[in-house]
């Protein structure tokens, strides 16, 4: 295979992995680096001397393109000093998203310079929000490298939803906003293939990849094979208003249900960053909630989780991108129940572990026929696990970019490297 120089620019530190789109990039960056490509990473935002040596020690090439800026000072810029190409490029999106941060003059010549150093042959631009970055290349870096955006989401759709349910939205944008944002690219890559048709809809002309959330699947024997008196069901999510909502409708009508139906203990454990954000903003559920629910709160070892649940919930009614919930519940051998919301991407793993419901009742169902049956269950943890090894892989997740770097970049030496183990 050829080797080639590839430069991803971002603005989170995706080596924490604080969410699921961080973990993500991550496995991003450790499959491209295994398969012997020279990876560097443009990070525009702060980074700390010890950050920057952990990082190091990982074997990654950062260059730090940060402004630079106090940020007190920073924020109290009106947006007119920010920057002339930078202004330009955001009144061609028709807004201004609000960390001006993000969009100086300072991170974009500091990003040209990277370039001119390096000389990538593909840059990947972590998030739409970064696509501002490329204005300030000069036109014969154009001409020799290929630009990919990596969208995780479709970012005017999310918002459009959000809007409507009367949830928050970090950023107003629309749909000819992504459009214009995403019209630099030479290749847009999409998180599941819903999302694939929405942006190959959006931008008829610009070709479409899809690559997933890849999992190593790894079978975690289920609880009640132990003590077959309990279930345990599970969510774990991030603080997102989706999911904090997917929370209230478990407790208020998923979980009573299913408890009044059933002669077995039914216990359910909600863990991750929602905890928090669900007590917060339903204080007053969160203190009646019923008998035999749990708030386990973040933990660092998510094997935990599984290691206690039986079957993984995911009632969620709005977004888009890959419900990364799903995918890891199913890599843990973990039958999943989830809406057709939660399940667009997924949709070859119905009948492999995967249940799709359309309403609280069939929701409910669904659980009640997992809990009833033993042996549907645990022909749903296997069916699970198989579906995971064959499909979640990185070198299945990531092939189809593998090729699309390979079939139009330019020529560079063939590395004969061995096949990744992920």
């Amino acid at each position: 295979m050829r080797r080639f120089t590839i430069l991803i620019a971002t603005d989170v530190s995706f080596w924490l992995e604080a969410q699921g789109s961080h973990q993500r990039i991550l496995a991003l960056t450790d499959f491209l680096r295994e398969r012997g490509h020279d990876l560097h990473i443009a990070f525009s935002e702060s980074l700390s001397a010890e950050a920057t040596f952990f990082l190091g020690k990982l074997g990654y090439s950062i260059h730090d393109i940060s402004p630079r800026l106090p940020k007190q000072k920073f924020f109290r810029k009106k947006a007119g000093q920010i920057g002339r190409e930078v202004v330009r490029f955001l009144r061609r999106f028709g807004c201004f998203l609000p960390t001006f941060e993000k969009y100086s003059e300072n991170s974009g010549n500091r990003f040209r310079t990277v370039v001119d150093q390096i000389k990538p042959d593909v840059i990947i631009i972590e998030y739409m929000r970064q696509a501002y970055l490329t204005s300030f290349l000069d036109e014969d870096v154009r001409r020799r490298t290929k630009y990919l955006i990596d969208t995780h989401d479709v970012i005017s759709e999310r918002c459009q939803v959000l809007s409507e349910l009367g949830l928050w939205s970090f950023a107003p944008v629309t749909a000819e906003n992504e459009r214009n944002a995403l019209s630099v690219a030479d290749a847009i890559i999409a998180i599941q293939s819903h999302d694939a048709r929405k942006f190959q809809a959006l931008l008829p002309t610009s070709e479409v990849l899809v690559a997933m959330h890849p999992v190593q699947a790894r079978y975690v024997s289920l609880p009640c094979e132990m003590d077959d008196s309990n279930i345990a069901l599970g969510f774990l999510g991030s603080t997102n208003e989706p999911n904090v909502e997917a929370i209230k409708d478990l407790i208020a009508a998923i979980y009573p249900a299913v408890r009044a139906r059933t002669k077995r203990r039914v216990t359910l454990l909600v863990a991750g960053q929602v905890c928090d954000a669900f007590r917060k903003k339903y204080a007053r559920e969160y203190a009646a909630r019923p008998e035999g629910v749990e708030f386990l709160g973040f933990l660092t070892d998510p094997e935990e989780f599984y290691r206690r649940t039986d079957i993984v919930v995911n009632p969620v009614s709005c977004g888009s991108g890959l419900k990364i919930k799903c995918v890891e519940g199913l890599a843990r051998a973990r039958p999943v129940v989830t809406t057709p919301i939660g399940a667009e991407g997924l949709e070859i793993a119905i009948g492999h572990g995967l249940f799709v419901s359309p309403t609280v009742e069939h929701f409910a169902q669904h659980v009640l026929q997992l809990i009833d049956d033993p042996n549907l269950l645990r022909r749903s943890s296997s069916q699970a696990y198989d579906f995971a090894e064959e499909h979640l892989s990185a070198n299945a997740v990531f092939r189809s970019l593998e090729e699309w770097i390979n079939c139009n970049c330019g020529d560079s030496p063939v590395l004969q490297v061995a096949s990744s183990s992920h």
